[in-house]
């Protein structure tokens, strides 16, 4: 709905299976790094093609200057976060205990830094999971390339990157719009006109990712609730990974 706290929330029922409230923390950081790398690398592989595009006008100025921001944010998140990774811990703290009407997870700080520091010089394992990150992108191409099949429009693979990639980041650069109304749209209509379909068409589209948003969000969204309403700390499944559970 909102597109910001769903972290939080990971970090909260990650606990609540047992896993180490240090580990479950940093492992949700590390992911989100490499979401924001997976993105940028998608955006680019974007540009490039939306630069081909005779009629593509000021929107490949618009995204690189984004690209060119995204570029210097992420290792500048990625410092902080090792740096203060404490202070980070202790504020993620507080969202799951507000979260949970103050009811605490535990953890120690200083092990929260500890394992986020040995997770990022896993270095085979954080370019797995990139890798894996942008495979996932790219099949929400395909899910683009469908819809425009199923509305008869002559679309190929390189116009539906071109409009995955660039309207997703268009919408996660804005992620303080609840559910991003109007700006996944907007991204759509904007880079849509650059490769040569008209807004209604664009629009259809966007329509199409919304259904599909809703079909999957909407259980997703009941299902923590159910998970909030029905467990209990006490019936936590013990966590059998490396850190073990010593935490509690």
């Amino acid at each position: 709905m909102a597109r910001v706290g769903g972290e939080v929330v990971g970090v909260r029922l990650l606990v609540r299976r047992g896993v180490p409230a240090s580990t479950a923390s940093a492992s949700v950081i590390v992911e989100l790094t490499l979401t924001m790398v997976a993105q940028v690398t998608f955006a680019t592989i974007g540009l490039i093609l939306l630069a081909g595009y005779p009629t593509v006008g000021p929107a490949v100025r618009v995204v690189a200057i984004g690209l060119v921001i995204s570029v210097i944010a992420i290792p500048l998140f990625v410092l902080v976060v090792k740096r203060w990774g404490r202070s980070a811990y202790a504020l993620m703290q507080r969202v799951i205990g507000a979260l949970g009407g103050g009811e605490q997870v535990g953890g120690d700080p200083a092990r929260f830094h500890e394992v986020l520091h040995s997770m990022y010089a896993d270095r085979f394992a954080v370019v797995a999971c990139g890798v894996w990150q942008l495979v996932g992108f790219l099949v929400g191409a395909f899910e683009t390339w469908l819809a425009l099949r199923l509305i008869g429009q002559p679309g190929d693979v390189r116009m539906a990157i071109v409009l995955e990639s660039l309207a997703t980041a268009v919408q996660s650069a804005t992620f303080m719009v609840p559910g991003g109304l109007g700006t996944q749209e907007g991204g759509f209509v904007l880079f849509g006109a650059a490769v040569g379909l008209t807004p209604q068409v664009s629009l259809a589209l966007s329509l199409a990712r919304r259904m599909r948003q809703v079909v999957l969000g909407l259980p997703a969204l009941l299902s923590w609730y159910w998970t909030e309403r029905n467990s209990d700390r006490s019936s936590r499944i013990p966590y059998s990974g490396p850190t073990g559970a010593d935490e509690y």
